[in-house]
């Protein structure tokens, strides 16, 4: 209980500002629940009224009372799916936008951990454990628990010892309960694990077909998408034997022992003239009530132990404080001492050191695999230093903010990554902000606007999966005028011209030239002509600089 209550405080945070509708929600659906009481009381009166004492005209008050009762009790659910829309509807919503947000603002190397499938089901799966806690373990349990005291007192007044013999039962049904619940929590961790291997299988054959299809890979994807379906197949089948047991005994329990035991007890005590027939009925009518609210809250505590993996994923991920470590403001200095790294044994980068001024342009040359991409990885902090320093400003790169990084520096790779979404989609992923002047500005200075201007739909012109609607020289004059408009202070790039042809890669080292002038650039290059007059060179042989 003490857990369920901290969880809860948790969550309280997130629709703190629908609160209000959250409690009349409760208000309402407990008042929709307890008119269900109402009906046994009318169908006793119905034996007593009508067949007992043969008073037919009573029977008019009976069809009425059923109608109020059943017309109330419609409008009280449909007043509370409402307000249950209102309110969770919106704590789902505010708290997947907390867990996209902490998506960027983890650490790479903690957020790294985490493959592709895992983070897709916390934002989509996940996220609907929170409103089956809420639903079932506030509401439902809070309901519960006030029917729960209403009948017992109903069936203590009717006859205390029926009531004390079907109490006996209670604490063996919740220990039981409890024992498969925590089983099945280990089993859902256990499928929860092994989903994500799947799905990240999965994910990989559908977002990368194209290249499946050209190397002819298919035949080993769908091999590792069965692999890993074995094992989940195998989860899900324990998954199910737990809740078949779990939904066996409770049946069990409930209508052959229970239900049967109470009937023999009464009818001993109604042959002994210590219980009427009439208050038999109304102990019986109502303590299936009582049974099914106890079986109710069985099956809450075996769902809540069942789920609570799901939840947890969702807690530890809006749990994540802000990333409190040192800000840079503004770029001077970036500076690397001894920096090695190893990665499975491999010396990739070793004993690397030099300095970066601001407004300096500096040239990495060397042959491929001489770790040129990683050192430039490395200096973003996506690549962990196995020995040696970083330094910006003189900080140590561990110690600063790591947004704040990526806010200073950008990094563009060789191949530019685009959203499937338009032109103006991509260019204001940095800023949401931007105008329309602003990009098109920022599109004449890569001199693409030329282009885009003679295209039917100008900037919301689709790009296409990973922008391949455009030509290589286009994609990367476009990730160029993207960067231009997030305005760094350093940019690293990553052999941005390796994949085109002489032509556009001198266009686009022009337009670097003319955009970034004054700005910090460290750039990978294995095309000696790049190199400009005032630009300096760290050529680097495996792993190791050479002469500078």
């Amino acid at each position: 209980m003490k857990q369920r209550i901290e969880i809860w405080k948790k969550l309280y945070e997130y629709g703190r500002e629908r609160i209000g509708a959250f409690y009349i929600f409760i208000g309402v659906q407990m008042l929709a629940e307890l008119l269900t009481l109402v009906g046994p009381f009318i169908y006793i009166k119905l034996i007593d009224k009508i067949m007992m004492e043969e008073r037919l005209y009573f029977l008019k008050y009976i069809i009425v009372s059923l109608l109020v009762v059943y017309a109330f009790s419609t409008l009280l659910k449909y007043i509370a799916m409402k307000l249950h829309n209102y309110f969770f509807l919106y704590l789902e919503a505010k708290i997947q936008k907390k867990l996209l947000h902490n998506y960027f603002i983890i650490p790479h190397k903690i957020i790294s951990k985490f493959d592709t499938g895992d983070l897709k089901k916390r934002v989509t799966d996940d996220i609907e454990s929170v409103s089956a806690f809420i639903e079932k373990n506030v509401v439902t349990d809070l309901i519960l628990g006030v029917q729960i005291g209403i009948t017992f007192f109903l069936l203590f007044k009717m006859s205390p010892i029926l009531l004390g013999i079907s109490a006996i039962f209670i604490p063996f049904s919740v220990l039981v309960t409890n024992v498969l619940g925590k089983r099945a929590q280990k089993i859902t961790q256990e499928e929860r694990n092994i989903q994500g291997t799947y799905e990240q299988h999965l994910y990989n054959f559908l977002g990368n077909w194209k290249e499946i299809k050209f190397y002819q890979l298919s035949r080993t994807i769908i091999e590792k998408i069965k692999e890993s379906w074995v094992p989940l197949r195998k989860i899900i089948l324990k998954k199910q034997e737990i809740n078949f047991l779990s939904k066996a005994f409770v049946s069990f329990k409930d209508y052959v022992i229970l239900e049967m035991g109470m009937y023999f007890i009464g009818g001993f005590l109604i042959f002994h003239g210590r219980l009427t027939l009439i208050s038999f009925i109304a102990f019986m009518s109502y303590f299936k009530f009582f049974l099914q609210y106890v079986t109710n809250i069985s099956e809450n505590i075996f769902d809540y132990q069942q789920e609570f993996p799901r939840l947890r994923n969702i807690l530890d991920m809006i749990s994540f404080e802000e990333d409190k470590r040192v800000k840079i403001n503004q770029f001077h200095e970036l500076s690397l001492q001894n920096v090695s790294v190893t990665l499975s044994g491999n010396h990739i980068l070793q004993d690397i050191s030099f300095s970066v001024k601001n407004g300096e342009h500096i040239f990495l040359i060397g042959r491929n695999g001489s770790g040129k991409s990683t050192l430039l990885k490395t200096i973003m902090g996506l690549q962990k230093v196995s020995c040696g320093e970083i330094n910006i400003n003189g900080i140590p790169l561990k110690e600063i903010n790591e947004h704040s990084i990526y806010r200073s520096i950008r990094y563009l790779p060789q191949t530019p990554c685009f959203l499937n979404g338009s032109i103006r989609d991509n260019l204001s992923i940095s800023n949401p902000d931007l105008t329309e002047e602003e990009m098109i500005a920022a599109c004449e200075n890569v001199d693409l606007w030329s282009y885009i201007k003679t295209l039917p739909k100008k900037l919301e012109t689709q790009m296409g999966d990973s922008g391949m609607r455009f030509s290589g020289g286009q994609r990367q004059r476009l990730a160029i005028a993207r960067v231009l408009l997030s305005k760094p202070e350093v940019l690293l790039l990553d052999e941005i011209t390796s994949s085109l042809d002489e032509e556009n890669s001198q266009v686009v080292q022009k337009l670097l030239q003319d955009n970034f002038k004054g700005k910090t650039i460290i750039q990978v290059s294995h095309k000696w002509k790049e190199v400009g007059n005032d630009s300096k060179i760290i050529a680097m042989r495996s792993g190791r600089i050479q002469k500078r």
